[in-house]
């Protein structure tokens, strides 16, 4: 593991051909998908024309391949090049939803992780299921809305069998606009 990222590698070699990858223009690396074989070939064009691997310092048409992280490194001049590699691929690096921050107040705290709000939706949709699924779905009429709907107001339709919610004077249903009148 590395920082917060840990390395799943494959059961099965994976062979990757013509994998497209733009060369960053400020740290001249491209992070290959995956994490290619120390012992297999490893092949790096540019317009047509295959590309040396070199130990370091590359020149124009030449790059340093990191193989234990996927990272291969470039010369200034192949800034926002777009290179293809064919490879074989025995890994990849995985983070975790934990450590990927979604909020963070002004002062660098944390405040929500993507794991933390992947497990709000999932409570969520499952609190739906629970609704559209149930053996006694929450039934209302559409004469039976409330006049002072606040924003927020949700309910079930059983009839149209969808979620609805009022929000700003509109009711909207995934995302969309719906017209109950």
């Amino acid at each position: 593991m590395i920082g917060n990222l840990t390395t799943q590698w494959f059961q099965q070699e994976v062979e990757v051909i013509d994998e497209r990858q733009i060369v960053n223009s400020v740290s001249k690396t491209v992070t290959l998908d995956y994490i290619p074989s120390s012992t297999r070939p490893l092949a790096v064009k540019y317009n047509g024309l295959v590309l040396t691997e070199v130990n370091s310092n590359p020149t124009i048409y030449q790059y340093v391949a990191d193989r234990d992280n996927g990272v291969l490194y470039f010369n200034d001049n192949m800034s926002n090049k777009t290179i293809i590699a064919n490879y074989v691929g025995i890994g990849r690096w995985c983070i975790g939803a934990d450590k990927i921050y979604t909020n963070v107040d002004n002062k660098g705290d944390v405040l929500e992780t993507l794991h933390e709000l992947l497990q709000k939706n999932i409570e969520i949709i499952d609190s739906v299921k629970t609704v559209g699924d149930g053996a006694t779905p929450i039934r209302i009429g559409l004469d039976d809305i409330p006049e002072d709907v606040q924003n927020g107001y949700t309910f079930f339709q059983a009839t149209l069998k969808k979620i609805i919610t009022f929000y700003n004077g509109k009711w909207y249903c995934n995302g969309e606009e719906v017209n109950l009148g």
